[in-house]
């Protein structure tokens, strides 16, 4: 959001660009002002405001705070910060209700732009050609590409999930050109001070680095790796995953043979009693957008067995 705001900025006349200039001075201030104050500390109309949400993408004033809180959304909400561990079940509940919204507020505002697009249109054309479409996860998203399997199946869907070591080495050598890879990254570890250990005792800094080579027997291989590898089988990968801070980019970095789907989940690192990780929350929630969208392009009948 805060990069649409600065390239619109040359393009929006001065009372609008007074808005923009309050909204880039401190953005989360404006997440939670009421448009009556925004339009004062500005200096223009109501209207105004309206005026420049709408030129920056947005239906209204609710919508750009939504889409600029998920532009902010990366760091732990302030409620975490105060957790003591004696919290009542009704607080608790608000407060992991608080952290998932972080990250689901950070994938609408993401949703922009071609990535969802391109996923659907992938997956939808290995259905209708009758390709392959490979679902891999470990731990957790493990269950995710299970949950992804279920709901692609009764769109006619050649889909399997394969979420150990073993078969998903086996489902990749079996990967050609038409085959789609739609893959959940594992959560990145805990960092502790310094980074997280990768499976060569290096600082890990994403989840590009989580993770071995293909059967050397420290579990599935990293997603980078994995992505890399369906490429070279002319399949086409779809790599659900966390946006976090990554080494120097991937050689797949900018293929079309591989959308990436990032995810913004709150970095909880350091905090004394970690909260639950919505990246589970959010991958499950892509992958029934991308069966959603997949049913739609192959028309609405089989739309209806998603109900």
């Amino acid at each position: 959001m805060l990069d649409r705001v600065h390239a619109a900025y040359p393009m929006l006349p001065p009372s609008e660009q007074a808005v923009a200039d309050l909204l880039i001075a401190d953005p989360r201030a404006f997440t939670t002002a009421p448009m009556a104050r925004l339009a004062a500390q500005a200096g223009v109309s109501e209207p105004t405001v309206l005026r420049f949400c709408r030129s920056v993408g947005c239906t209204g004033l609710t919508d750009l705070k939504l889409q600029l809180a998920g532009t902010l959304g990366q760091s732990l909400p302030a409620s975490w910060q105060t957790l003591d561990g004696h919290e009542t079940g009704a607080g608790l509940v608000a407060k992991c209700a608080d952290h998932a919204l972080v990250g689901l507020l950070g994938l609408r505002g993401r949703a922009a732009g071609g990535p969802f697009d391109a996923a659907i249109e992938a997956l939808a054309s290995a259905v209708h050609q009758r390709r392959r479409i490979a679902l891999h996860g470990s731990g957790v998203a493990g269950c995710v590409a299970q949950w992804a399997q279920l709901r692609l199946l009764p769109l006619g869907a050649h889909a399997h999930a394969c979420t150990d070591e073993a078969s998903q080495a086996a489902s990749l050598a079996r990967l050609e050109a038409g085959d789609c890879l739609l893959l959940f990254a594992p959560e990145p570890p805990p960092r502790a001070e310094g980074g997280a250990l990768t499976t060569d005792g290096r600082r890990a800094t994403s989840w590009r680095d989580a993770g071995g080579a293909p059967g050397d027997g420290d579990g599935p291989a990293a997603p980078a790796t994995q992505a890399e590898a369906a490429r070279q089988r002319g399949a086409t990968t779809i790599l659900v995953a966390p946006r976090l801070p990554v080494p120097p980019a991937a050689a797949w970095t900018g293929s079309r043979d591989v959308v990436l789907l990032e995810l913004d989940v709150p970095d909880a690192a350091g905090h004394p009693a970690r909260p639950p990780s919505p990246q589970p929350l959010l991958q499950a929630l892509v992958a029934e957008v991308l069966a959603t969208g997949v049913a739609q392009r192959l028309g609405n009948d089989r739309d209806a067995s998603l109900r």
